[in-house]
């Protein structure tokens, strides 16, 4: 989680709107908040957690500026997990009351997603806002004062927590309890799953129980003794078939020949009949040779008739023509006439009904708008007819509605369900709940006590191995000791003597230059010249020459030498004394870790002086240990002397909880019961379970009310609509009604425009047309008589041509009638035929004479064949024969035959299916069994797993760990604040204690430290937290606040901190101080000012500064 933006309004000493940018402010990795005491530097991170959990760290109930009546915040942050993502948490406090003396509430609440340009509310109301930033940041707002901020008053929270309340905390913000649930769930669902697969193994079994190897065996003798059985029958059946054959061949034979008899004797019957038809079919072939003449003769005939009555037709048309064509002249002379004299009334008297016609279409108009008026109004009553029906209906329905309304409400009130009694059966529940967890926890307690006791024995073993070790590396250690303390004496002497001989030498040397100067004087001078050194003038005489034993040059390589012994001398003797010093700090921790006295030290020495590790250790004296082995082995003693007293120390408590827990149980017990007994009630889960499906009843009788009460307001606007129809339709019908009026005025306008001679009723358009008929009718006649006349005329011209030309064609064809008779009678004299006999009767068409010639062909085929039948059958025969209840009887032996044999094998193919089916059966069975049995081992382990798991001690365990984590992290910061002085441990009963190396790396308990050593010591733990929160928590932690704290350190240890703290900042955790001390302000790159409120009232004002 990393801060971008702040915006507050009206908290503690903030009136007007501050916004602060985060994003800015955090942009270094360190940055400050400074301002006087009071000025409102704490009230930012107020803000903040007022934000994310409407709730103040220091727990303040009144936070609202005392000038103002509310006060808003709104807090945007970003969260990094897989992608980063924006969250906006925005609330607003007011008074409950209105005035300052009431509580302050938190009215509206939202939290809301910003994704690219979307944005999604995720929450908003104000509880719900709580709940979703705790699941979010993984943090209650409990867990993020001591984690993300460390508040005034609250530094040493955390360090000072109670180790069950510290471990609970744990277990939250790590997500602990998914390494108990979790892997419990999966132990529980691996069972369900086995139990499952055991049960259907089970149900398997059970289908295999009709499978056995002696049922096998059986089955297989049966199939022996019916293959026996089919082989003696079969080779019976290959007998009565071979016997059956030639019966069968004989019988057939003589079935065949019986028909074929019957069947010749039907052919002789029919031969006189075919050889009648013969003599038709050639008499008819003579007669079809002759049709082609008689049908020419024939047609001859027809053309000569029908030549003579076209004659005499045309004749009677001509006579016919004549007479027409006079009548025609008379007709057309009288029309003539006529039209003269009639014409002229005629279209005067069309004008009047033109005139008349056109009023009438008038007033017909206005009719038929009348009529048009009238129906539309009729629709419209017959329209309003059902409306007002159905408004009936509504009001009937609303009546219905309000009474079931009334109804619902009733049975509402009658099931209220009372807050007390399902708080009571609520508390119920949980207090049998909460029996059965701490029953099994008592169950769980008890194993693991038990386990504690054998693990107890076993490493008081381990641990009295590791301390005779450790002896002896105590023993060891002490005559190392005296090896150096003789061998520091003994180089102490020896550098003594090559320190007096160096002193020697340079006085040796020292006399030895001021001669040898002194003589290169006395070369120098000359005589009677004053000597620089004295003073007297210089007189030359003769001086003895002392001579040295010893060179200058000899006595600087003894300086030399002398200067190397002595320095290789004091390297030895640094050398032993650094050992020294190690060992006087190792063997008087190794003697406190073994409680060693001056007493039983004696009597350790005495009790190994005469083992071999003695004379093994006074003879390894002169050879340095291996002392980091020693620490190890130090370590590994103390650590095994602390894990076995916490274990004691465990099982003592671990013994005491479990009384306690028996005790808690048995006053669980009585109290349930108690509570039952008062409230008549057997038990308080089934009665819960009543009560809610008792509630969810009540809440459908609430969903059906709901409903009710929309239909009820759906049905009162339908009825509004219906009535504003109504309304409509009646004020429609009476405009229609008025229109209806004046269309019968305009008709009696108009009828007295008609003439008197015209009946108002007569048809006009029907006198006017037959008027203009009798018109054309004139002239239509007058026109037609003249055609007709003209007509006529023509066509007795064209008859007259006619009746020549068929005059000629009727002589023609009397000449070639004759003709074609002669030839006729010339074939069929010729064919021989009588001279009366008439041909024609023996006509056959083509298919008839096909038919015949097929009929006498078949029947002279059919007869041969049937003759060539009889003679081979009775061939084949000879003299055999066979009486048909000898052919059954062979028959019958046979069938019987094959049909023992089929049964028998069908009995061998189901015995085969049977055998086969039971011999795979019986290895499925096989391995079913030896499934069944891996299945029972596999469930037999996941049990004892579920054992293993059983209540919180695995969680508890992981917490510990988490614990033991956090506090090396925070160890090795404040080793580097405190510049080594101080590191942070765990002890055996998981409190908090500090080894101060400054005292010999005593131990401590963290309630003894100073203001100033409380301080980096929450300090370092606090990183630690934040810093492990950041690698594990729900939402990664990129920043932490140090509200105060700072005044109680001095300059040195404030200087130490503030490096500490520029070192720890980086890109993925900004860390912000809070603070009024002037000195941390120059340290600080990005820094944001809080002025406090002056005259002008209005509050703190914010502003930021770089360094």
């Amino acid at each position: 989680m990393r801060p971008l933006q702040l915006k507050l309004t009206g908290i503690n000493s903030y009136r007007e709107e501050q916004i602060i940018d985060f994003e800015t402010l955090t942009s270094q990795g360190l940055f400050g908040i400074f301002g006087p005491t009071g000025s409102g530097k704490s009230s930012i991170l107020d803000a903040m957690t007022l934000a994310l959990y409407a709730k103040l760290p220091r727990d303040t109930k009144n936070f609202i500026n005392t000038n103002e009546k509310k006060a808003n915040v709104s807090f945007l942050f970003s969260i990094t997990t897989d992608k980063t993502r924006k969250y906006l948490a925005e609330r607003s406090f007011r008074y409950h009351t209105g005035n300052s003396a009431s509580t302050v509430r938190n009215t509206t609440g939202r939290l809301i997603l910003y994704e690219g340009d979307t944005e999604t509310v995720l929450a908003d109301k104000p509880t719900e806002v709580t709940n979703e930033c705790i699941r979010l940041l993984g943090l209650t707002s409990e867990d993020f004062m001591r984690t993300v901020v460390l508040p005034q008053g609250q530094f040493s929270e955390f360090l000072r927590l109670k180790n069950k309340e510290r471990r609970v905390m744990l277990q939250r913000i790590f997500h602990l309890e998914k390494y108990g649930i979790e892997l419990t769930g999966k132990i529980a669902r691996a069972r369900q799953k086995q139990d499952l697969l055991l049960s259907t193994l089970s149900g398997e079994k059970k289908g295999y129980e009709a499978v056995s190897s002696q049922k096998l065996s059986s089955l297989k003798k049966e199939k022996k003794e019916n293959t026996k059985q089919c082989a003696t029958l079969s080779e019976q059946l290959t007998v009565l078939e071979k016997n059956f054959e030639e019966t069968n061949e004989l019988f057939s034979l003589q079935q065949e020949l019986s028909p074929l008899e019957e069947q010749k004797k039907e052919n002789e019957k029919k031969l006189s009949s075919i050889k009648q038809k013969e003599k038709q079919l050639d008499t008819a072939k003579k007669a079809n040779q002759l049709r082609s003449f008689s049908d020419q003769v024939s047609q001859t005939k027809s053309i000569c008739e029908e030549a003579e009555k076209r004659l005499q037709h045309i004749q009677k048309e001509v006579d016919s023509l004549h007479v027409a064509f006079e009548a025609a002249k008379k007709a057309y002379d009288e029309v003539h006439l006529s039209q003269k004299e009639t014409l002229p009334a005629l279209q005067k008297e069309e004008q009047l009904l033109e005139n008349s016609l056109s009023t009438i279409n008038t007033i017909q108009s206005w009719s038929k708008s009348q009529k048009d008026y009238e129906r539309q109004n009729q629709e419209l009553l017959k329209t309003l007819s059902p409306l007002k029906e159905k408004q009936q209906s509504q009001l009937k329905k609303e009546e219905d509605i309000r009474k079931q309304i009334e109804h619902i409400e009733v049975e509402l009130d009658a099931d209220k369900i009372t807050a007390e009694k399902k708080a009571l059966l609520e508390k119920g529940n949980i207090m049998e709940e909460n029996y059965r967890e701490k029953h099994q926890n008592y169950t769980t307690n008890s194993e693991v006590l038990s386990d504690l006791k054998a693990k107890i024995i076993t490493e008081k073993e381990a641990f009295a191995l590791k301390k005779r070790q450790l002896e002896h590396s105590y023993i060891q250690l002490s005559h190392r000791l005296s090896y150096l303390e003789k061998q520091h004496s003994d180089l102490t002497e020896k550098l003594t003597g090559f320190r007096e001989k160096e002193i020697q030498n340079k006085q040796q040397q020292k006399l030895l230059q001021q001669n040898h100067m002194a003589q290169l004087l006395r070369e120098e001078l000359q005589e009677g010249v004053v000597c620089p050194v004295c003073g007297i003038p210089y007189e030359k005489h003769d001086l003895p020459t002392e001579s040295s034993p010893f060179s200058l040059k000899d006595l600087e390589e003894t300086q030399k030498n002398l200067e190397k012994n002595i320095q290789q001398l004091q390297n030895r003797i640094m050398q032993i004394e650094k050992e020294f010093a190690s060992l006087n700090t190792q063997l008087p921790n190794l003697k406190e870790a073994l409680e060693i006295t001056t007493q039983n030290e004696n009597d350790l020495s005495d009790m190994i002086s005469t083992s071999d590790l003695q004379k093994k250790a006074l003879n390894d004296s002169h050879i340095v240990p291996d002392y980091s082995a020693i620490s190890r082995q130090h370590a590994e003693y103390l650590q095994a002397k602390g894990h076995l007293q916490q274990q004691e120390n465990q099982y003592t408590e671990q013994s005491t909880l479990l009384k306690e827990q028996h005790d808690t149980l048995q006053n669980y017990v009585e109290k349930i019961f108690s509570l039952r007994k008062e409230n008549n009630i057997e038990n308080f889960s089934i009665a819960l379970k009543n009560l809610r499906n008792k509630e969810e009843h009540h809440q459908k009788q609430e969903k059906a009310l709901k409903e009710k009460r929309l239909s009820l307001e759906t049905l009162l606007s339908e009825k509004e609509s219906l009535s504003s129809q109504i309304i409509s339709l009646e004020n429609e019908s009476s405009s229609l009604t008025a229109t209806i009026d004046n269309c019968k005025k305009v008709i009696a306008e108009q009828t007295e425009k008609i003439p008197k001679q015209f009946s108002f009723d007569m048809d006009f358009s029907l006198e006017l047309n037959k008027v203009k008929e009798k018109q054309e009718h004139l002239k239509t006649r007058f026109s037609k008589t003249e055609e007709v006349y003209q007509n006529k005329q023509k066509e007795l011209q064209q008859k007259r041509e006619e009746l020549g030309s068929c005059e000629s064609t009727a002589a023609s064809s009397h000449t070639h009638l004759d003709q074609m008779m002669q030839l006729y009678q010339n074939q069929k004299n010729m064919l021989g035929f009588k001279e009366d006999e008439q041909p024609e009767r023996y006509y056959m068409e083509e298919i008839q004479i096909n038919q015949l010639h097929n009929e006498i062909d078949t029947y002279y085929t059919s007869a041969r064949k049937t003759e060539e039948q009889i003679l081979y059958l009775k061939e084949k025969l000879g003299n055999r024969h066979i009486e048909e209840e000898d052919w059954r009887r062979q028959k019958e032996e046979r069938d019987s035959a094959r049909n023992q044999i089929n049964t028998l094998t069908s009995s061998l193919l189901l015995l085969n299916h049977q055998i086969q089916e039971m011999t795979e059966r019986l290895a499925e069975k096989q391995k079913l069994e030896e499934q069944w049995e891996k299945e029972t081992h596999k469930k037999d382990m996941i049990k004892e797993l579920e054992q293993l798991f059983k209540g919180n001690a695995f969680i508890e365990y992981v917490a510990q760990a988490k614990l033991a984590y956090i506090a090396r992290e925070a160890s090795v910061i404040l080793s580097k604040i405190s510049g080594g002085n101080y590191a942070l441990e765990i002890n055996e009963s998981a409190e908090f204690i500090i080894r101060d190396n400054k005292n010999g790396g005593a131990i401590r308990p963290s309630d003894t430290l100073s203001g100033g050593e409380m301080f980096i010591t929450s300090l370092s733990l606090a990183l630690a937290l934040s810093s492990s929160i950041q690698l594990n928590g729900a939402a990664p932690l990129e920043f932490f606040f140090l509200d105060e704290g700072f005044g109680s350190l001095d300059d040195d240890l404030l200087d130490t901190v503030m490096n500490s703290l520029e070192q720890l900042q980086s890109k993925k955790r900004s860390i912000g101080i809070i603070s009024h001390v002037e000195a941390i302000q120059t340290r600080v790159p990005v820094k944001l000012l809080v002025t406090p409120s002056d005259l002008s009232q209005k509050g703190s004002q914010i502003t930021l500064e770089y360094s």
